[in-house]
């Protein structure tokens, strides 16, 4: 089975992938739905030094504390993107 960390996007909290995670574990698979600092039940850590790298040491953070070697990262972003995104579209 496979491993999901669910990272919702702006203005959003774990909450919103709680009824996705309950379907994933219900098929045998294990999620984590993830609130980024300074926003949702978060909000009260934002400042004014909050940016992607804080959201992406929050994912790391995750990985570490459940010790999450391989898994499936879903955004619900839309922009998070790579430079070596298979199609050169910012969005992937």
């Amino acid at each position: 089975m496979a491993t999901f960390v669910l990272v919702p996007g702006a203005w959003h909290g774990a909450w919103t992938f709680q009824p996705l995670a309950r379907g994933l574990r219900a098929h045998g698979h294990a999620a984590h739905a993830l609130t980024l600092t300074g926003v949702g039940e978060r909000k009260h850590l934002l400042t004014g030094t909050v940016n992607l790298d804080t959201h992406l040491q929050d994912v790391l953070s995750l990985l570490e504390d459940a010790q999450i070697t391989d898994a499936v990262l879903d955004t619900a972003t839309g922009a998070w993107s790579s430079p070596e995104s298979p199609t050169g579209s910012p969005n992937g």
